[in-house]
């Protein structure tokens, strides 16, 4: 019995992908596993999530997924069933009346990501976008950020043809992290929920962010990165 204990409060999918990893090493060697999860940022009271069912992980998740590393996590996912029924039906109720063979998804990060390296510019997910929308005939954009700001900037490119959620966004620089919550464990279901969505879509953009990666592997679509020639740290 392998018993992992992650106790850290970094980015919720930080400590799930860690989780993950771990799994993968346990199943490759038979082992039995026993996970938990606590981050005071996103539960109270030292309360496990909503990955108590998880059997652990304990290895540093690649921050680039390619096609053979998604599909391994999604088979994972899929073999210990993890995401939740009902989560995944929220989330499928969210596009009820979307054809999503029409949306091409993007997860735009800001805040504090320029910690880890340089800010995308904006018009570089802009042509990423436009140029799938050319080629595939995409109808629909669908958007997940931490910003506010980053929506009405979509909001005045892509207008009735852009999808985003209400989950809460920053309205300055801090990340949503280190905002105050009545229930703190609202903006952990917000940014779970926004991931799942994101993963729902026929094709996503996305940058070296965790949560990009759990939407990859949530969902093993179609994806394409725009800042592998940015080296984080």
């Amino acid at each position: 019995m392998i018993n992992l204990i992650v106790n850290t409060n970094h980015g919720l999918f930080s400590n799930v992908l860690c989780a993950l990893s771990a799994l993968h090493y346990a199943d490759d060697n038979n082992m039995n596993l026993k996970i938990n999860i606590t981050n005071n940022r996103y539960t109270n009271n030292n309360e496990n999530t909503f990955i108590d069912n998880w059997s652990p992980y304990g290895c540093t998740f690649c921050s680039i997924l390619d096609e053979d590393k998604a599909f391994l996590y999604q088979n994972l996912l899929e073999k210990y069933d993890i995401i939740r029924q009902k989560d995944i039906d929220i989330c499928k109720d969210f596009f009820k009346d979307i054809d999503l063979t029409k949306v091409i998804g993007i997860h735009k990060r800001g805040t504090d990501h320029y910690l880890h390296g340089n800010f995308i510019p904006l018009e570089r997910y802009f042509n990423s976008i436009d140029e799938e929308i050319e080629k595939n005939n995409y109808e629909k954009v669908f958007l997940i950020t931490d910003e506010e700001e980053t929506v009405n900037i979509f909001v005045q490119k892509y207008g009735r043809n852009l999808i985003y959620t209400d989950s809460f966004r920053s309205t300055d620089s801090r990340p949503i992290h280190d905002y105050s919550f009545k229930h703190i464990s609202n903006k952990l279901f917000d940014v779970y929920h926004d991931a799942l969505k994101l993963s729902l879509c026929d094709k996503i953009i996305v940058t070296s962010s965790n949560v990009s990666a759990f939407s990859i592997i949530a969902n093993n679509n179609k994806f394409k990165y725009i800042d592998t020639d940015i080296i984080y740290k």
